[in-house]
């Protein structure tokens, strides 16, 4: 209502003024100041008007209801209002404008335009008209209190008849409806109220008596409905039971089947890690004797013919049998060939010494209990067990192999475990090259280690063959799972592997793959012993 009134007390203002400007201009023109401020007296006594003012661009007051203040710089009456007053002046907008004086609200308004009497000036002279919003706010103010009490009293009224009213034809049948309702609940059937209006209420009776029939009807059945669901829920439940001690017993089959061919493996694997053992000492020892007496044959060999070069020296004249015999051995190819025979025979003991190493550094067994130890010899003498096979069956070409070692401690790991789960990867990577068959790409295997926190490491073990299905990915790591034709795969060397790598080591094995570009297995594993005795 505030608003609303503002509003009306800005148009009348506006209005107004603008009338004043219509019956002033042209007398401001002539110069009939004497008349002009005889018309902005009669404004002023217009209801509710407080000011009427005509003000020349230069902003001193040309007439005003108040004598006194004509002839002097109408900002003297409104300082406040300054700022507004020369924007008026200059742009030649009207602006209203909410002020209060002396406590009293009031809406100023001002009309720009422009006389030949102000001369050839830009700038607008003003009429200026303030209305006052106090009598309007209380006369405002009065009607609407005599309007609300008004209003109250046929409220009152009306309340009152709508109360008779309610009382007769709607509280006391409901009320009537309520208690035969609370009876029905009690004796179990429904007595229809007397007396009931004819109206929504005899309905809804109506209805409720038609209601409860139906459900006295229904509850019978429902109680047999009942009966009969709970023997369901009780089959279901009874079959339910059965359906999970039949799955659990399925599990421990299976779990019974895995350890069953896990031990094997590993008894397997023992028997092998002896054999290995021994065949690695049988064949040591004549190694190790035949590489002890190479230096021996090299060091006499090395006499003999210091000693056989000193004979010719000394008797350069050797008989015609010993020349012939000479010539028939050719004996100066014999000495450039021999020092190269001894060394084909030093590097072939040497390479069967380090085939004998590798394989008693894999099987271990004189380290099955945890011992710490380096990961690259591991993987080092992995690849020498199966450097017979890093060549592609297609093509001939040798598998290159890629390695990327980064600076890794010495871990504390079951040594022998871990070098089969490096076979085992290795293997299967090999296999996977293999049956790629020829392609553009060349054949890789690349092997990586780094470590990635302070107390771990991690082995990357990738190749570029023909990738896994995602489907398979799921699986991989299941009991008797293999993509391998039949006779070529148990299924259980990444199965092995990876409670190698997770139980016993307290790691992560994780497979990527994308078919047509290779597959990555990543093994995380910690590097202190605390971490898988925890």
């Amino acid at each position: 209502m505030q608003a609303d009134l503002q509003w009306q007390v800005e148009r009348r203002a506006e209005s107004i003024t603008g009338e004043l400007k219509f019956a002033t201009e042209g007398l401001i023109s002539v110069g009939y100041t004497s008349m002009v401020g005889r018309i902005v007296a009669n404004y002023a006594t217009l209801p509710d008007v407080e000011e009427v003012a005509i003000v020349t661009p230069s902003g001193q007051t040309l007439a005003h209801n108040v004598i006194t203040q004509i002839n002097q710089p109408y900002r003297n009456v409104h300082p406040e209002l300054t700022a507004t007053l020369n924007d008026v002046i200059e742009n030649g907008d009207p602006i209203s404008r909410y002020i209060t004086t002396d406590h009293t609200p009031a809406i100023i308004a001002f009309s720009p335009f422009k006389s030949t009497l102000f001369g050839s000036t830009t700038k607008y002279g003003l009429v200026v008209t303030r209305i006052s919003l106090q009598h309007i706010q209380d006369r405002a103010f009065k009607t609407f209190l005599q309007s609300t009490a008004t209003l109250l009293v046929a409220i009152a009224v009306i309340l009152g008849l709508m109360g008779v009213l309610i009382q007769k034809f709607v509280l006391r049948p409901l009320w009537s409806l309520n208690i035969a309702i609370l009876e029905s609940q009690a004796t179990g059937s429904f007595h229809f109220p007397k007396r009931l209006p004819k109206n929504e209420i005899r309905f809804l009776a109506t209805t409720f008596d038609q209601t409860f029939r139906i459900v006295s009807r229904y509850e019978q059945l429902e109680s047999e409905i009942e009966q009969r669901r709970q023997a369901e829920l009780s089959l279901i439940e009874s079959e339910q039971r059965e359906r999970i001690k039949s799955q659990e017993l399925e599990n421990t089959l299976i779990q019974l089947q895995s350890t069953q061919l896990q031990l094997i493996h590993t008894e397997k694997m023992s028997s092998l890690g002896q054999m290995v053992a021994g065949i690695a000492h049988e064949i040591n020892n004549p190694v190790s004797f035949i590489y002890g007496n190479l230096e021996h044959l090299r060091d006499y060999t090395t006499q003999l013919f210091t000693l056989l070069h000193l004979y010719q020296s000394q008797y350069p004249d050797a008989m015609f049998v010993i020349q012939d015999q000479q010539d028939d051995y050719d004996l100066e190819f014999i000495e450039n060939d021999l020092p190269s025979l001894l060394d084909s025979m030093t590097t072939g003991a040497n390479r069967i010494k380090a085939i004998v190493k590798s394989l008693r550094t894999f099987s271990r067994l004189d380290e099955s209990a945890l011992k710490r130890v380096n990961i690259h010899d591991g993987l080092e003498d992995t690849l020498l067990l199966l450097q017979s096979r890093l060549t592609h069956a297609a093509t001939h070409k040798p598998i290159q192999v890629i390695k990327d070692y980064g600076a890794l401690p010495p871990i504390d790991c079951y040594a022998g475990q871990l070098n089969q789960v490096f076979l085992n990867i290795m293997s299967n990577a090999i296999d996977a090259l293999q049956e790629f068959g020829p392609c553009d790409r060349e054949p890789t295997l690349w092997i990586r280690t780094k470590q990635i926190e302070e107390n771990s490491i991690e082995i990357q073990i990738e190749d570029n063959g023909p990738g896994i299905d995602p489907q398979c990915q799921a699986r991989l790591f299941d009991p008797f799972f293999t993509t391998k034709a039949v006779g070529k795969g148990t299924g259980l060397g990444l199965s092995i592997s990876h409670a190698v790598v997770v139980d016993q080591h307290r790691g992560q094995l994780i497979c990527s793959s994308q078919l047509g570009h290779g597959t990555v297995f990543t093994i995380q594993i910690p590097a202190i012993a605390a971490a898988l005795l925890i």
